[in-house]
């Protein structure tokens, strides 16, 4: 049976309930969806560690009966691609280009802090796999619009005796993040488990990670959401947003969805930035076979379903930002 027959014709979950900012997502079924199970990959062997570890269910077929049962919930709360798709088990941060970097400053062991933040968190599994490579547990911060995320994320990894700072609201909104609240001239650190807006770390996040996140919106609401990444990233040498979205060959709109090119994304980001201010690289990845027939059976009016990988990277001269669903990108903000 093919994937476009295992998909029910009236849908059980109508995405527009998420709100205005969701609601042009196709209309997709959490039912009869059947795509293989990363972790019984041989190459999924690093990942497959890593949850045996993080779950402490170290037997795979139990493990596995535990993360069918939480995906199973999940889709009834958020049927989204990435969760039918099973993404969250895949680890993109740590296998995207610009981890390697992320790692060093780990080595590095710095006494001073340097913080982490994932906008769009979902289910924690960057943040967790990112905390067991030895970022601090106190320096790191999921950002989510509902806090049913985090609460699915401890019932995947078990570990809500040890929580993970997280903020929720929605970064778009004046409340949450503003541009017009000057930068706080802060020393020291930031408790990040007592923050009641992000306005604390305008200036002030070494490392931002989005993956999934930007094609959620449309193109103007993108535009905000990129100009609220710019706020917080720090001026610090090596500060860098990276993370995938969907992307396109050309800017428009794939199956009511907005995508850039790895052209525009260079040109978002310049605009925000300014001429001569940041060096963009975007690279748009072709999906896996078995990946690609799962999107589109989602996604069956899109034209180009790729991945985009962009990054925005400061060193003393540099901002970055990488990764989007194009093939790889990254952004950097040279400092003058």
């Amino acid at each position: 049976m093919s994937v476009e027959d295992q998909i029910p014709r009236e849908a059980d979950v109508r995405m527009d309930r998420f709100g205005p900012a969701l609601q042009h997502l196709p209309t997709i079924s959490s039912k009869g969806f059947e795509v293989q199970y990363p972790l019984d990959d041989p190459l999924m062997s690093e990942q497959l560690n890593f949850f045996k570890a993080a779950t402490m269910i170290p037997d795979p077929q139990k493990l596995k009966q535990h993360i069918l049962s939480i995906r199973d919930e999940c889709c009834k709360a958020f049927p989204f691609p990435c969760i039918l798709c099973f993404y969250f088990l895949q680890g993109m941060i740590v296998r995207h280009p610009f981890y390697p970097t992320v790692r060093e400053v780990i080595e590095q062991q710095s006494d001073a802090q340097k913080i982490l933040v994932d906008i769009g968190a979902g289910l924690g599994t960057d943040l967790r796999q990112i905390i067991s490579h030895g970022w601090n547990r106190d320096d790191v911060l999921g950002v989510d619009i509902t806090k049913d995320w985090d609460s699915l994320g401890y019932k995947l990894f078990r570990d809500s005796e040890r929580p993970i700072p997280n903020f929720l609201g929605d970064i778009l909104s004046t409340d949450v993040l503003s541009p017009s609240i000057p930068i706080e001239a802060l020393s020291g650190v930031i408790d990040l488990r007592s923050l009641k807006s992000l306005n604390p770390l305008k200036g002030r996040v070494n490392f931002l990670i989005l993956n999934q996140v930007f094609h959620l919106f449309d193109e103007s609401q993108q535009y905000t959401l990129a100009e609220r990444c710019a706020l917080l990233l720090s001026d610090e040498a090596g500060s860098t947003i990276f993370g995938m979205q969907m992307g396109g060959y050309r800017k428009g709109f794939e199956s009511k969805v907005f995508v850039h090119s790895t052209e525009s994304w260079k040109k978002l980001w310049h605009s925000i930035f300014g001429p001569n201010k940041v060096k963009v690289t975007a690279e748009l990845v072709d999906l896996p076979p078995k990946e690609s027939i799962n999107l589109r059976s989602l996604f069956p009016t899109s034209r180009d379903i790729v991945r985009l990988c962009s990054a925005q990277q400061t060193n003393q001269n540099l901002k970055a930002i990488e990764c989007l669903h194009l093939r790889s990108s990254a952004i950097s903000k040279l400092l003058f």
